[in-house]
């Protein structure tokens, strides 16, 4: 909780301000919950719903208890970057998407879907996805045939933004008929 004026209630904090729950290490995030009187399952719980279901929100947590819920809720960020842009290519089998970090920054990801046969020229189903994620905002390598290189380096990203970057991909994406990646590559 952030100071408020004497005899007001206190107030929550800006979001900016509460560390994503991505941010935290698993020991970070049991010994959080330990703190506060939680089962030690309780944290496996919640990596489930975060990582495996992709939730965006603690209320659809909804096996933990609904006191937990808020209380991470007040202390915790879990929302995921907006998309400002996204592009298909390759009859959808590519999709970049620029992401919105939130401090006025922003980064490129992007899925690729591989179809051994129809490369080879026969026709058959998606065999894999791969996920490329951006590990900076900007690079320093200044290359002259690089967009990203020429805007010179800002920032490492922090482990949520990071993460977030395959979520964005991996949320739902079997039930729209995408494979779930498989392989991450770091950019």
């Amino acid at each position: 909780m952030t100071a408020s004026a004497p005899g007001a209630p206190p107030t929550d904090p800006p979001a900016r301000e509460r560390p994503h729950i991505l941010d935290l290490t698993r020991a970070e995030l049991e010994a959080r919950l330990e703190g506060w009187g939680e089962p030690g399952y309780r944290t496996r719980q919640i990596v489930s719903w975060v990582l495996a279901r992709g939730v965006t929100s603690f209320e659809a947590m909804t096996d933990l208890p609904a006191p937990l819920r808020a209380r991470l809720a007040d202390a915790l960020r879990i929302t995921p970057p907006a998309a400002l842009a996204t592009t298909l290519a390759d009859d959808g089998m590519t999709t970049k998407a620029l992401l919105d970090l939130g401090d006025g920054a922003s980064v490129e990801a992007v899925r690729m879907e591989y179809d051994p046969e129809r490369e080879s020229g026969h026709e058959g189903g998606r065999e894999r996805a791969t996920v490329c994620v951006s590990t900076q905002v900007g690079c320093a390598m200044a290359c002259v045939f690089c967009a990203t290189g020429q805007q010179g380096f800002t920032r490492n990203l922090t482990p949520s933004e990071i993460v977030e970057q395959v979520l964005h991909f991996t949320r739902g994406a079997e039930s729209q008929g995408s494979l779930r990646a498989r392989n991450v590559v770091f950019m």
